[in-house]
Order: structure tokens, then sequence, then C-alpha cells
């Protein structure tokens, strides 16, 4: 964790939320005064960036990250979190999730993939001219309403599902690749990949794919049951040190749990992080090698605070 950075905020969770909350100029400053260096973007909010533009533009791209920099604010990375999503919708959520496609494609869901699609390889173009390497994304849901086994699950159900995924992603994660793009997908209740061996179903399915990774958030990973310290890392004690204090900063006194709970059995080897491929409390070693990361710090209401948006591999 040689090159650590932060704090960085995920203004999706705060834009629009008051007359200084508008646009991005006023964003980076209020994120400034807050004292973030760095913002995470909602790529599917018009009060943050155009999209479409910011694919197609470099000198646009350009533009956005002078607003930003003249409050002393850099951004972190893209989140594709909303249409990711609507790449894989079991019909069951298909009223609930129309919300988050534009109201052209509502009762459509042929129509919404197809956008959602689309939106995808503007992200992982914006990313690129926005000089950025890694996408936050939710990866859908095609068997989630199956994880309670009742009735009971016809055999291959499941692993129909997971085909099905793998085949819509393959192309969006082949554009990430073209684009030098890593798609970070989000372990999470509701997605189809919600935990290690999930996450490894889905990567066995696109083949090892190099654009596909996972999110590292520490706070998610117990939550799913994964070690953190085999796949976010071996983290330092002094970094250990370090997220203690911002965290006292951005939030007082609520304790992040997920990392404090396992700073007993993190090692103190200040210099190296490892990812795995979703390793499991089962210890089993599915390492894949290492890298030195730069580590996005952003604050989270639902946890106070996560250590964020990393992938399981380094560049």
């Amino acid at each position: 964790m040689k090159t650590i950075k932060g704090p960085a905020v995920f203004l999706a969770q705060f834009a629009g939320g008051g007359p200084h909350l508008q646009n991005l100029n006023d964003m980076a400053k209020w994120a400034k005064e807050c004292g973030f260096i760095g913002v995470q973007l909602p790529s599917w909010d018009g009060r943050v960036m155009d999209l479409k533009k910011a694919a197609e533009s470099k000198t646009y791209c350009d533009e956005l990250r002078g607003t930003m920099a003249r409050h002393g604010i850099e951004p972190t990375e893209l989140s594709a979190h909303l249409q990711g999503q609507l790449v894989a919708v079991h019909p069951a959520y298909d009223l609930q999730f129309d919300n988050f496609a534009p109201s052209e494609v509502h009762g459509n869901p042929k129509a919404r993939q197809a956008w959602a699609v689309k939106q995808m390889e503007y992200v992982a173009k914006a990313s690129k001219n926005l000089g950025l390497k890694n996408v936050a994304a939710f990866p859908g849901a095609l068997a989630w309403p199956y994880l309670y086994p009742w009735p009971q699950r016809p055999p291959g159900l499941i692993e129909a599902a997971f085909d099905e995924l793998a085949k819509r992603w393959k192309p969006i994660l082949d554009i990430f690749e073209a684009n030098g793009q890593n798609c970070c997908f989000e372990v999470h209740p509701g997605e189809d990949i919600f935990d290690g061996e999930t996450f490894e179903m889905f990567l066995e399915r696109v083949k090892g794919h190099k654009a596909c990774h996972i999110l590292y958030d520490p706070s998610h990973f117990v939550l799913q049951q994964l070690d953190f310290t085999a796949n976010g890392a071996q983290v330092g004690l002094q970094r250990i040190d370090a997220l203690r204090q911002l965290e006292q900063t951005l939030v007082g006194q609520h304790p992040l749990d997920s990392l404090h709970a396992r700073i007993e059995i993190v090692h103190a080897d200040i210099h190296r992080v490892f990812f795995g491929r979703g390793r499991t409390t089962d210890n089993r070693n599915r390492s894949q090698g290492h890298c030195q990361p730069t580590l996005c710090v952003h604050a989270e209401p639902r946890y106070g605070i996560t250590s964020g948006t990393r992938s399981r591999r380094g560049g």
C-alpha cells in the first residue's frame, strides 16, 4: 500500500442534496471543504457529467478534471452501478429496476438491457478519457430470486443463470479490456455475484477475463463472509492505524467493526497487497498475483466508512 490515497467521497450519495450540490463545480468545492481530496463520480448523473460526451471527447474530460482541480479535487473512479445492474434483470424485478433507466425504455426489458450495455461501453471509454483505470459496478442478477431453496430448484437452474450472466458481460468486458479498464464488481446482496464463490462461478465462465475484477470493500467482505485480509490484503498495521484516524475524522467515534474485528490477523507487511479471486473464509488459496494499489477511501452512511474501490489484480 505504498500509494494509498484518500479520503475520497462517492458523490452519488450527496448529489442533489441541496442547492450547493447541483453541479460538479459546486460538489467539488463542497468535497474539498469537507476534507476530501478525491471523488468517485456516478456516471449516470447528468448533474455530474454528460456520459456520452465524456466517452466521445477527451477535451470534455479534461474540462471535467479542470473543474475539480480548481478545488484541489481529483476523480478516483467512475461508478456504473445502476447501468451494470440493468445488464441482467430477472423479470420479477422489472418494475423496480425500470427506475434506474430513462423513461423511454420503461416496460421494455430488451430495450432497457440494450441501453445498459451501451452505457457500459460509454463508461469504459469515458473512464479512459478521464485518465482512470477502474470502474465500480454491479453485475445484475438473474438467479437472486432463487437464493432461498424453496421450492426446490431444478438441477442446473443456477448454472444456467450464470451462463447467461457471463454471456451478457463478456462483450462488455472485451470493451473494457480494449480501453485499458478494469470492471470491478461489488459483491452485494441482490446481485448474482454476492460472495467469493459466486464471483468465482462468474469468473470461470468469462474464462478469467483480464478486465473482470472484484471491488475491494472490507465491510462488504466481512458481511458476505469473505476474508478481507486474504482478498484485499496483507494490510500493514500502520495502514490500519491510518484508516482508524481517517474514520474518526469522518464519522466520530463510530468504529468500522469489519476492520477492527480483524486487526489481530493482519500482517505487518506494509509494502504489498495481495488480491485473490474471491478467496472465502475456508482459506482455500486462490491468489493470482499481487499489486501495489492506490486505495480510495470513501464515506458510506450505512457502515460509517469503507475502504474502497480496488480490484483483485494490479495493473
